[in-house]
């Protein structure tokens, strides 16, 4: 998580293309590898930790871009932030409804 705190100025400078990148002086090639692989490792950390938690892990996000936006500066922090606080609060009401079907 460190490397795509670091990278977010670099992942905003590559939706702007490629060439925009290259004029401002970022390796797109390398930098979108390196976030890949960064990404990749992220996910299947949190995956080994706490299992297949699909809502989490697709929805937290998009209400983060929502939030906050598509600037990668203020959109990695939020989504660190919301996915542990908003987390356990969005998986709260669909545990209860869950249980209440069981019964």
């Amino acid at each position: 998580m460190s490397r795509m705190f670091a990278l977010r100025w670099r992942i905003n400078i590559l939706t702007m293309g490629d060439d925009e990148a290259a004029t401002m002086g970022v390796n797109a090639r390398r930098t979108r590898i390196v976030v890949i692989i960064a990404a990749t490792l992220v996910t299947a950390a949190s995956v080994c930790v706490t299992g297949v938690i699909g809502w989490v892990g697709l929805v937290i996000p998009h209400l983060c871009r929502m939030l906050v936006g598509a600037d990668y500066r203020r959109l990695i922090p939020a989504c660190s932030a919301e996915s542990t606080t908003g987390g356990a609060s969005d998986n709260a009401p669909s545990g209860t409804a869950r249980k209440c079907q069981q019964t």
